[in-house]
């Protein structure tokens, strides 16, 4: 019975889990087109399957017209979207961040029930 059960579980974990590293890649090959590169990517077999994934780069990869012409190429994927966002925010402040010692930057993001992106600045 608990054979069964977990067969139930992993067709579709397995789909959902194909699902979000479509987007992944979709996103990440647009992502490295800002000249950022990834890093430590993690995929855990679950319920619910989750992709991880560190996005590393320089802030002078903070351009924000190309971050919006992205953005507005893309409107269908949803965490290229996030990410974007997020990358836009940090852009609208790129000269004082560069001006306090800023050089670098990190994205986190996790995909998953509960997907997220976080942006971290590097001195």
């Amino acid at each position: 019975m608990l054979g069964k059960l977990k067969e139930g579980i992993a067709g579709p974990s397995l789909e959902k889990a194909h699902g979000l590293l479509t987007e992944f890649n979709d996103t990440t090959s647009k992502i490295k087109a800002l000249g950022l590169s990834v890093q430590n990517v993690g995929i855990k077999m679950g319920v619910p399957p989750e992709i991880t994934a560190r996005v590393v780069g320089t802030t002078e990869a903070l351009d924000l017209a190309e971050i919006e012409k992205l953005a507005k190429e893309n409107q269908e994927n949803k965490l290229l979207g996030t990410v974007l966002e997020a990358l836009r925010t940090a852009a609208s402040f790129k000269e004082q961040l560069q001006g306090i010692g800023f050089k670098g930057l990190t994205v986190d993001m996790k995909l998953g029930l509960l997907p997220s992106v976080e942006v971290g600045l590097l001195q």
